[in-house]
């Protein structure tokens, strides 16, 4: 069985050349050309039915896109979690949250990697506040990339709660990480 590259749809009515809009009904139809397949979009006011050579057409929508929604957690509330999650190094769920972070905050380029330092058989990262030149330890846990994931995931959620307290409260409370 032969496969065919036919594209998505480019947003765009052929006919009147105004943009299709998410949650639009709209026609389309996919036409041999010398190049390859191609495929045509109409919206409903302008679709007359197919054009003469069409391999075939249907009827489809076009998905509607919801806003990205954005949490927005201020720099200042970021680093000050990273340094109460400094506060308990034994807790290993701290422990792991804190190296999380600090891969958030290296790749925000507020923190900057300059060593690793070897402890027998466990490595920390001497990371450099930009700001202000202080040098943070990290411990890296050896983290796999599904507990990263796990965790990015709950950071993602404790920061959330802690931006929606920092708008009420003008950041005075950084909430503190589930146990995962």
């Amino acid at each position: 069985m032969a496969e065919y590259e036919i594209g998505r749809s480019g947003g765009q009515c052929s006919g009147c050349g105004q943009a299709l809009a998410g949650g639009q009904d709209f026609f389309s139809a996919v036409l041999e050309r010398p190049g390859g397949l191609e495929r045509q979009d109409w919206c409903a006011a302008c679709w007359a039915g197919p054009p003469s050579g069409a391999l075939c057409h249907f009827r489809t929508r076009l998905a509607a896109r919801e806003p990205r929604r954005r949490t927005f957690v201020d720099d200042a509330v970021l680093l000050e979690f990273f340094g109460r999650l400094g506060e308990a190094p034994d807790d290993p769920v701290r422990r792991d949250f804190r190296f999380v972070l600090a891969l958030i905050l290296m790749r925000k380029r507020l923190l900057k990697y300059e060593r690793t330092e070897r402890d027998g058989d466990q490595e920390h990262w001497v990371l450099r506040l930009v700001r202000d030149g202080t040098q943070h330890r990290v411990l890296d846990p050896k983290l796999d990339e599904a507990r990263v994931q796990l965790l990015t995931g709950e950071l993602s959620v404790v920061l959330a709660d802690s931006a929606a307290a920092s708008d009420d409260s003008a950041a005075e409370t950084v909430a503190e990480p589930r146990h995962a």
